[in-house]
C-alpha cells in the first residue's frame, strides 16, 4: 500500500501522462519565480522552449502501479539514503542488472532516484527541467509512452523527501520463460493451472482468491494467502506475472526480512514457531539447495538443539551457513 505522499505522486504522473498540457501552469509558475530571482538565467530560454513544445508531447496511457517494482524501489531507498553522498541517479537497461528482477530486463526498464521534492506535484517539473540532467534522461522517461508498469518508493529524512521511480514496459513481466534463479515452482504452477480454467496462462484473480479462502488456504498458509493477494489488483494475472511475483517475494536470503518471510512461508503449524526437519527439507528444494538428509542432518546438529523443531533462529543460522 502506498503512502500519502507515494500516492499523490502516482497521481501527478498519470495526470501528465492523460493530458501533457496539464503541466504547463506549473512551468510558467515556475519560470516567473526565477525570473524575479535571476532575470537573465539561461534557464529560462529552455523553460519557454519547453511550455512551447508541450503540444507536440503525445497523450499517453496512464502507468499502472507493479507490486514487484514496488518492492523493488522500497529496498532500493533503504540503501540510496543510507549514501551520504547520493546524487540523482537514472539508470536504463542493463544498467539495471542486479537491481531489479531478470524479467523486466528485456523491454529497456528505467530507474530515477532522487531527493529534494517538498510537494509532490513539484517532481514531475523537476524531471522535464532539470538543468543538471544534461542528456534529458528524466523527460525522455516521462514521455515515452511504453512505459505503463511503475513502481514507487519516498522516504522522508532530516525534513527532505527521498524518491525512487522505476518504470517498465507492460510486457516486461509477461515473458513467456521468466527467468526465477534458485526457486522451484513446480507446485506453484500445479496450484496456478488449477484457476486457468482454459489454458490461457491467464487467472482471474478473484476467482484464486475466493477459491483459496474455500479450502481455509487463508488461515493454513497466510503468508502465502497474503502475497497472493497483493496481486489482487489486477482482474487477470498471467503466470509469468504470478511466478515473478511470488519468487520475488520468497527468494531473498540476504535479509533477515526475507528470510523471515520464508521461514513463515512454510511453517507446519500457525499457532507455533517452529518446523519440521521434513519441511525444512522441503525449503531447501525450493531454494535450490540440493543436500542429502545426512548433510541437512549434520548441519541441524550443529546449528539446533533437538535436530528436528527449528526455530527462526536455528533456521537463519543454518541459511546463512549455506549463502
Amino acid at each position: 500500500m502506498l503512502s500519502k505522499f507515494e500516492n499523490e505522486i502516482f497521481s501527478e504522473i498519470n495526470l501528465f501522462r492523460e493530458n501533457p498540457k496539464n503541466i504547463q501552469h506549473q512551468i510558467e509558475v515556475l519560470g516567473k519565480g526565477i525570473s524575479r530571482l535571476r532575470p537573465k538565467d539561461p534557464f529560462l530560454k529552455e523553460i519557454d522552449d519547453f511550455i512551447h513544445s508541450i503540444d507536440r508531447i503525445p497523450k499517453m496511457k496512464t502507468v499502472e502501479l507493479n507490486e514487484s517494482l514496488c518492492r523493488v524501489a522500497k529496498s532500493e531507498i533503504k540503501k540510496y539514503i543510507q549514501d551520504e553522498n547520493a546524487e540523482e541517479l537514472i539508470l536504463t537497461g542493463d544498467e539495471l542488472k542486479g537491481i531489479i528482477p531478470n524479467g523486466f530486463l528485456a523491454k529497456n526498464p528505467a530507474f530515477i532516484a532522487d531527493s529534494g521534492a517538498d510537494e509532490a506535484e513539484t517532481l514531475v517539473p523537476k524531471l522535464l527541467l532539470n538543468k543538471y540532467d544534461k542528456e534529458k534522461k528524466g523527460r525522455q522517461i516521462l514521455c515515452n509512452p511504453n512505459y505503463t508498469q511503475v513502481g514507487i518508493s519516498c522516504y522522508e529524512k532530516d525534513g527532505e523527501n527521498y524518491y525512487i521511480l522505476i518504470f517498465a514496459n507492460e510486457d516486461s513481466a509477461e515473458e513467456n520463460d521468466p527467468e526465477l534463479p534458485n526457486i522451484n515452482l513446480s507446485e506453484l504452477k500445479q496450484a496456478f493451472d488449477l484457476y486457468d480454467r482454459d489454458g490461457s496462462q491467464k487467472i482471474k484473480m478473484k476467482d484464486c482468491i475466493d477459491g483459496l479462502k474455500m479450502i481455509n488456504f487463508d488461515k493454513s498458509n497466510p503468508v502465502l494467502f497474503d502475497i497472493i493477494c497483493e496481486l489482487e489488483g489486477n482482474e487477470w494475472c498471467s503466470w509469468p506475472k504470478f511466478a515473478v511475483h511470488i519468487s520475488n517475494s520468497i527468494s531473498d536470503r540476504n535479509s533477515d526480512e526475507g528470510l523471515r518471510t520464508l521461514f513463515d512461508l512454510f511453517i507446519d503449524d500457525p499457532n507455533k514457531e517452529t518446523i519440521t526437519f521434513d519441511t525444512f527439507k522441503k525449503i531447501c528444494i525450493e531454494v535450490g539447495e540440493n543436500m542429502s538428509d545426512e548433510e541437512m542432518k549434520n548441519i541441524l546438529d550443529a546449528t539446533t538443539q533437538s535436530g528436528n523443531d527449528i526455530s527462526f533462529d536455528d533456521f537463519c543460522q543454518f541459511m546463512k551457513l549455506i549463502a
